[in-house]
């Protein structure tokens, strides 16, 4: 005999229904300069889901890398829902300029020899 299991969400049978959920994060949110952050995402209860800064169009989980130079930059994760209602979630990532504390300072400003 196979048996089989079934798992079933509230509404029809394998539909999910109800509010969407978004689980959106960094892997960093404070890093040196042209380091690789990797966010990540998990969407339910939506019919479709991108990200801004380039990323566009993504499927309801998943991961990418991004970097930056000595920049601040936001990123939106908006989701349409089953309902026709639109959410959104925004994780912001800061890149810094490492200065190795063994090098010598030049200058006035943030001059550095090495």
């Amino acid at each position: 005999m196979d048996l089989t299991t079934f798992r079933i969400i509230s509404g029809a049978a394998g539909v999910p229904s109800g509010p969407v959920s978004i689980t959106f994060s960094a892997s960093s949110t404070y890093t040196p300069n042209n380091s690789n952050v990797q966010i990540s995402w998990v969407v339910l209860n939506a019919e479709s889901v991108s990200i801004d800064q380039g990323i566009g169009s993504v499927g309801s989980s998943g991961s990418s890398s991004v970097t930056g130079n000595e920049q601040t930059k936001t990123y939106t994760l908006t989701a349409l829902g089953l309902d026709g209602l639109t959410s959104s979630s925004t994780i912001q990532i800061q890149w810094y300029r490492y200065v190795d504390p063994s090098c010598p300072y030049y200058g006035t400003r943030w001059d550095w020899a090495c």
